[in-house]
Protein backbone atom coordinates (compact mmCIF):
# COMPACT_ATOMS: atom_id res chain seq x y z
CA UNK A 1 0.00 0.00 0.00
CA UNK A 2 1.41 3.34 -1.08
CA UNK A 3 -0.10 6.62 0.10
CA UNK A 4 1.30 9.95 1.35
CA UNK A 5 -1.42 10.49 3.42
CA UNK A 6 -1.95 8.02 6.43
CA UNK A 7 -5.75 8.26 7.07
CA UNK A 8 -5.97 6.31 3.47
CA UNK A 9 -3.45 3.75 4.10
CA UNK A 10 -5.17 2.83 7.62
CA UNK A 11 -8.83 2.71 5.77
CA UNK A 12 -7.39 0.66 2.85
CA UNK A 13 -5.47 -1.08 5.05
CA UNK A 14 -8.27 -1.94 7.07
CA UNK A 15 -10.70 -2.96 4.34
CA UNK A 16 -7.63 -5.80 2.63
CA UNK A 17 -7.86 -6.95 6.14
CA UNK A 18 -11.38 -7.44 6.36
CA UNK A 19 -11.03 -9.28 2.87
CA UNK A 20 -8.57 -11.61 4.40
CA UNK A 21 -5.22 -10.10 3.36
CA UNK A 22 -2.47 -10.19 6.01
CA UNK A 23 0.79 -8.93 6.06
CA UNK A 24 0.33 -5.53 4.36
CA UNK A 25 3.19 -3.29 4.28
CA UNK A 26 2.99 0.69 3.36
CA UNK A 27 5.12 3.41 2.14
CA UNK A 28 4.67 6.94 1.79
CA UNK A 29 6.25 7.24 -1.67
CA UNK A 30 7.05 5.32 -4.79
CA UNK A 31 10.90 5.43 -3.29
CA UNK A 32 10.03 4.00 0.36
CA UNK A 33 7.63 1.31 -1.80
CA UNK A 34 10.67 0.61 -3.83
CA UNK A 35 13.01 -0.07 -1.08
CA UNK A 36 10.08 -2.58 0.05
CA UNK A 37 9.45 -4.24 -2.82
CA UNK A 38 13.26 -4.93 -3.48
CA UNK A 39 13.51 -5.97 0.37
CA UNK A 40 11.46 -9.06 -0.24
CA UNK A 41 8.86 -10.89 -2.72
CA UNK A 42 5.06 -8.38 -2.69
CA UNK A 43 1.97 -9.54 -4.55
CA UNK A 44 0.35 -7.09 -5.21
CA UNK A 45 1.32 -3.18 -5.48
CA UNK A 46 -1.87 -0.62 -4.58
CA UNK A 47 -0.59 3.03 -4.94
CA UNK A 48 -1.62 6.70 -5.09
CA UNK A 49 -1.41 7.92 -7.90
CA UNK A 50 -0.24 11.90 -6.74
CA UNK A 51 2.44 11.66 -3.78
CA UNK A 52 5.08 14.43 -2.78
CA UNK A 53 8.42 12.61 -3.93
CA UNK A 54 7.75 9.69 -6.47
CA UNK A 55 4.11 9.37 -7.41
CA UNK A 56 2.37 6.38 -8.43
CA UNK A 57 2.61 6.69 -12.26
CA UNK A 58 6.82 7.22 -11.75
CA UNK A 59 6.35 4.04 -9.60
CA UNK A 60 4.40 1.91 -11.84
CA UNK A 61 7.04 2.75 -14.83
CA UNK A 62 9.74 1.83 -12.54
CA UNK A 63 8.31 -1.40 -10.97
CA UNK A 64 7.63 -2.39 -15.12
CA UNK A 65 10.82 -1.44 -15.91
CA UNK A 66 12.37 -3.95 -13.68
CA UNK A 67 12.95 -7.32 -14.12
CA UNK A 68 12.51 -9.05 -11.23
CA UNK A 69 9.39 -6.71 -10.21
CA UNK A 70 7.64 -6.44 -13.84
CA UNK A 71 4.79 -9.08 -12.93
CA UNK A 72 3.73 -7.85 -9.40
CA UNK A 73 0.21 -6.90 -9.89
CA UNK A 74 -0.29 -3.06 -9.79
CA UNK A 75 -3.44 -1.48 -8.54
CA UNK A 76 -3.09 2.90 -9.26
CA UNK A 77 -5.83 5.14 -7.37
CA UNK A 78 -6.81 8.40 -7.62
CA UNK A 79 -9.13 10.94 -6.32
CA UNK A 80 -9.55 12.15 -9.68
CA UNK A 81 -10.97 10.72 -13.30
CA UNK A 82 -8.97 12.44 -15.17
CA UNK A 83 -9.15 10.42 -18.72
CA UNK A 84 -5.97 11.34 -19.70
CA UNK A 85 -4.26 10.28 -16.30
CA UNK A 86 -6.51 6.65 -16.97
CA UNK A 87 -5.16 6.18 -20.64
CA UNK A 88 -1.84 7.56 -18.94
CA UNK A 89 -1.93 4.51 -16.26
CA UNK A 90 -3.01 1.30 -18.78
CA UNK A 91 -0.28 2.37 -21.28
CA UNK A 92 2.12 2.05 -19.12
CA UNK A 93 0.69 -0.79 -17.66
CA UNK A 94 -1.52 -0.88 -14.52
CA UNK A 95 -3.25 -3.72 -13.86
CA UNK A 96 -6.37 -1.86 -12.65
CA UNK A 97 -7.63 1.50 -11.81
CA UNK A 98 -9.23 2.69 -8.81
CA UNK A 99 -11.19 6.03 -7.71
CA UNK A 100 -11.40 7.23 -4.04
CA UNK A 101 -12.96 7.26 -2.01
CA UNK A 102 -13.93 3.70 -3.28
CA UNK A 103 -16.02 0.61 -1.38
CA UNK A 104 -15.12 -2.58 0.08
CA UNK A 105 -17.16 -4.14 -3.08
CA UNK A 106 -15.04 -2.07 -4.93
CA UNK A 107 -11.92 -2.89 -4.04
CA UNK A 108 -12.84 -6.18 -3.85
CA UNK A 109 -14.35 -6.65 -7.49
CA UNK A 110 -10.41 -5.12 -8.34
CA UNK A 111 -8.62 -7.32 -6.49
CA UNK A 112 -10.51 -10.22 -7.96
CA UNK A 113 -9.93 -8.84 -11.15
CA UNK A 114 -6.31 -8.40 -10.77
CA UNK A 115 -5.53 -11.46 -8.78
CA UNK A 116 -7.36 -13.93 -10.87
Amino acid sequence: MVDDHKTMVELTRRVLSRLGFENIDDASDGYQALTLLREKKHKLVISDLRMAAMGGMQLLKTVRADDQLKNTPFILMTGSLDVQNVLAAKYAGTDAYLLKPFTQDQLKAKLLEVLS
